[in-house]
């Protein structure tokens, strides 16, 4: 998708400096924290930034939003071999409010959203690769279909950010059933007819309809929202 969506911007007339129509509906804006890890203390006490060394910020553009499942556990007891492990949506999109610091490749980060777009693609990491194998995590996301709010991780540094509505609706969910690795597993797109206000289920060629309590079931991949239209009494985003 992250070619996809580059392709149609350079085709577009969109380079590096030009926006095209697709950045303008799709892309937003991150700030980033970083700061380097000294000596990473083995303890249950969450990761923390340390105010008296220095603290590198950039700004970046982003195309999605990557959302990371905590690990599944390793062992299971037999009551509970057969539960799959859930988490809610917002706690996965806790690691964009500017308050979470975590550890990437050796280095602590703190991520702030400060621009939203039209259209936010969440792409949940559900594969990794160690040295022999793809594997998968099987956590399911639970999520609303409608309404969720992201006005609240968007930093408030930013007054024009405020008049800009951050309720945004699910218009298409992108699953993976089955193994990980190349021919193990199978896609299915869940999108909504607007006109209907029905959701259908695809898999190859095959259509159907689904309600939309199915959806919620999946192994979430990718996720596709749509802001809901500015409310009266708000400016109209500039």
């Amino acid at each position: 998708m992250s070619w996809f969506l580059n392709t149609l911007h350079r085709d577009l007339g969109g380079t590096r400096k030009r926006q095209s129509i697709i950045t303008k509906i799709f892309q937003g804006m991150v700030r980033v924290d970083t700061q380097s890890i000294l000596v990473k203390e083995d303890n249950d006490e969450p990761l923390a930034m340390d105010i008296d060394r220095d603290i590198t910020t950039t700004v970046s553009p982003f195309m999605f939003l990557t959302l990371d499942l905590p690990p599944p556990p390793l062992f299971q007891d037999e009551v509970e071999r057969n539960i799959i492990p859930q988490i809610p949506l917002s706690t996965l999109l806790g690691k964009y409010d500017g308050q979470r610091t975590q550890e990437v490749s050796g280095y602590a980060k703190r991520f702030h959203l400060l621009k939203l777009p039209r259209y936010v693609i969440f792409h949940i990491k559900r594969f990794t690769k160690n040295n022999w194998t793809f594997e998968k995590n099987p956590t399911i996301v639970n999520f609303p279909i409608r309404n969720i709010d992201l006005s609240e991780l968007l930093s408030k540094e930013q007054e024009e950010l405020e008049t800009v509505e951050g309720h945004y609706d699910l218009i298409a969910n992108i699953s993976h059933e089955g193994k990980p690795g190349a021919g193990q597993g199978a896609y299915k797109v869940h999108v909504r007819h607007r006109g209907k206000d029905q959701w259908f289920q695809i898999q190859d060629l095959i259509v159907e309809e689904i309600i939309p309590q199915m959806i919620f079931l999946s192994e979430s991949f990718i996720q596709i929202w749509e802001r809901k239209p500015i409310s009266k009494g708000k400016n109209k985003e500039t």
